[in-house]
This record gives C-alpha cells, structure tokens and sequence, in this order.
C-alpha cells in the first residue's frame, strides 16, 4: 500500500500550533504502518498526523475486519459486536425518544444502515448519508434501503429540515469536523437535536493499553476527542450539550479488541472494561466512549 500522508499544521478547534507527539500507534487492521497522535497544547484536541487525505482514506476502510461497513459475524469479538449492537439500537431509540419528540431524522455515517433500518421500522422518517460505497451496497442488499452520498449536504436549500441528527463514532473519521458540524447545524431545526457519540481518550482503558488502545484506530480515526475538546467543537459550531451519556458496553468492547491486537487475553479485556466503567463511575466520569446531546445556541442564519 502506498502511503499518501498530508500533515495538520493547526488545530481546527481553537488554531493553535502547538503539538506535542502523545503516541505512535500502528494500523493493525489494514496497512500495520506505524502514525503518529499528537495533541494541542491549547484544548486538548488529538490529531492523527500525518493522516491520510480525502482522496486516499478510503483504502483504509477496505478489511473484512470493519464490521460497521461489512457487516461481519466472524470471529468471537464480531458476535460481541452483533449482539451488543442489538441491546445499543433500543438505547439509542429510548434516548432520541426522551429528548426529542420529532420524527424526521437523518443519520450521518450510517455504515451498513443498521441504526437507519432499525429506526425506520420504529416510526421515524429517516435518512442515512454514508460515504463509503461498499457500504451502501451492504445496506441495500441486506435492508433494502438506498442510503445517500454526503453531496447531499453540498446544497441544502431543497432540503427539509431534520428534528434529529444522528453521528454514531462518525466526527472522529472526518478531515474537518468543525465544517462537518456547521454544515450539520444548516439542516437542524431551530428545537431539534445532535447526538454525537465519540470514543474518549481520557478514559482508563485508554489509559490502560495506552498506544494500543482499539479505539485510536489510526488512521480511520482522525480526530481523538476528550469532553473539553469536544464541548469546544460545539459550541464553535453553534451548539450546547444538552446531556452526556455513557456508552458501558464500549469499554468491554474496546479493551477485548486491545487484548486481541496485543496477542493478549479476552478475559482480561472483559476485566480491564470492567475497570474502566468502575473508575468512570466512582471517579472521574470518564468512560471509554460519551454520547454528547447538542442543542442548537440560536436560530440558524444561512450565508
């Protein structure tokens, strides 16, 4: 594989230009080349850089091994996956249920259009944007749902209004997450909501595994948030966090595809979620992975 690497010379979030080199980590589920994580010294914001650029990410998606996109059951961590997802598909209903009573909702990365299809059956009126096209076959095939490229969002003056947006583990693979966010806000209406779910580099497994922490997965994952950082991407982009929401089941999740990458032990990943979920609980709040309610700040003003 040839490696077409841009670098990122200042922080989206708040334009500084310090980093500092934080980990190196290795692409274990595609290239096993080696990248580098650093952080703003300002907000705290990671950054994969160097990283792949928009016309050459998309080799890195190409593995059986992504299950968001293939849709995979093989392998005993996969059908973790699977049945987790099931449990997490309720939750995710029982949450845009509680904070908002809208029914037209478009989700922003939809992989293989589980969450859409799922959301469909259950009344919402929904659309799914997916960039990768391997994956919208899958959601075609398998759902029979036609999700759409992100060149929706390029014009959306004919575009209805949305009361729920949706990014499941999205924002993190974007180049420009703050342009990503704006845009998003163009199509939200004025009392409508954005959940964005992200992994948390703050929480005890990453601090556990450290650079083999799964949920770097570099250089899918471009952006590495913390509750600072993030809470500074939405309100640069007009909104406030309404709730944050752990997501349990994802420290167990995460470390058993840290021990798996590391040739270690499943048990101990089982052991080290545990942990994880404890000392967010009893100390600092910090889980593996956060879903943030974002509320827009005042009403929407096309330019």
């Amino acid at each position: 594989m040839k490696l077409e690497l841009e670098s990122v010379p200042i922080c989206p979030v708040c334009q500084g230009k310090n980093f500092g080199v934080e980990v190196k980590c290795v692409d274990e589920l595609v290239s096993k080349a080696h990248f580098s994580i650093v952080e703003c010294a300002n907000c705290g914001l990671r950054l994969t850089s160097p990283r792949p650029s928009r016309n050459t990410i998309g080799q890195f998606y190409k593995s059986d091994q992504y299950v968001s996109h293939s849709d995979s059951k093989r392998g005993f961590i996969h059908w973790i996956y699977h049945i987790v997802r099931s449990i997490a598909l309720r939750q995710k209903l029982s949450y845009i249920r509680h904070f908002s009573n809208g029914a037209r909702l478009l989700d922003f990365g939809a992989g293989s259009g589980g969450f859409v299809s799922f959301m469909t059956d259950n009344g919402y009126d929904c659309v799914g944007v997916e960039p990768d096209a391997d994956a919208r076959s899958v959601a075609s095939l398998k759902y029979n749902i036609e999700l759409q490229d992100p060149s929706i969002l390029d014009d959306t003056r004919g575009l209805q209004a949305f009361d729920v947006v949706t990014m499941w583990h999205v924002l993190e693979h974007t180049h420009d997450p703050l342009d990503l966010l704006a845009r998003l806000r163009a199509i939200i209406n004025n009392d409508g909501l954005l959940v964005v779910a992200v992994p948390n580099y703050k929480s005890k497994d990453a601090q556990t595994y450290k650079s083999n922490w799964a949920a770097y997965d570099v250089p899918r994952h471009l952006f590495h948030f913390s509750t600072d950082s993030l809470t500074k991407a939405a309100t640069l982009s007009g909104f406030s966090i309404d709730k944050i929401i752990p997501m349990r089941f994802d420290a167990y999740y995460v470390s058993m595809l840290s021990e798996k990458n590391i040739g270690g032990n499943i048990l101990k990943g089982i052991i080290n979620g545990f942990l994880s979920n404890a000392n967010a609980r009893f100390g600092n709040s910090e889980y593996s992975s956060l879903i943030y309610i974002l509320r827009p700040l005042k009403p929407y003003k096309a330019t």
